[in-house]
């Protein structure tokens, strides 16, 4: 058996862990709520200790966790970078993909812009709703200079809210030889 704590290295006791499965097999992490709203923006850091029983040959295993609390609400972009593959003269590239943008609990109005005329966006501004995934097109169209002698091209996505930017950047890998398309979805076993 094991035992677990938390402790926190300041703003109270916003880290929350248990032990599920008997045996047990798995940790729950969750932040304190009640606790996490009353924080100041900050970073905030923190461990879990899980020990063995005393006389057991294993060592305590300790984890870092670090929440971040900020003023302004966030908005999370997925994935953080795109990588497109291009076969010059093929008739199965796949010239769009999605990016999917996030918030917590406060929707966030934004505007996205790219920096090359060969990419384009289906919704370049728009608000994503509190807990509602907001998905975006984004299709490149690479023009000739783009070949396989440059070794393809590369631009950015730029994505402003509330005055804060971030880039995202977009690659075009090009190829005279067919390339391999791989969907790049997470997946998830139950």
């Amino acid at each position: 058996t094991v035992s677990l704590t938390t402790s926190t290295s300041s703003g109270g006791n916003w880290l929350l862990a248990a032990l599920s499965g008997t045996p047990p097999t798995a940790v729950n992490v969750q932040i304190n709520a009640a606790v996490a709203q009353t924080l100041a923006p900050n970073t905030y850091t923190g461990t879990i200790t899980i020990t063995p029983t005393p006389g057991a040959s294993t060592a305590s295993a300790t984890i870092q966790v670090t929440l971040v609390v900020s003023a302004l609400p966030q908005l999370t972009v997925t994935p953080t970078s795109l990588s497109f593959n291009y076969q010059v003269g093929g008739t199965n590239n796949v010239a769009t993909q999605q990016i999917s943008l996030t918030t917590g609990s406060q929707p966030i109005t934004f505007s996205l812009s790219a920096d090359s005329s060969w990419i384009t966006l289906d919704k370049p501004t728009g608000t994503v709703a509190a807990g509602q995934p907001f998905t975006v097109n984004v299709t490149v169209a690479p023009p000739a200079s783009c070949t396989p002698a440059t070794s393809g091209c590369s631009g950015n996505l730029s994505l402003t809210t509330n005055g804060a930017s971030q880039n995202i950047p977009v690659k075009v890998n090009v190829s005279a030889n067919p390339l391999l398309n791989l969907n790049l979805t997470p997946l998830s076993f139950v």
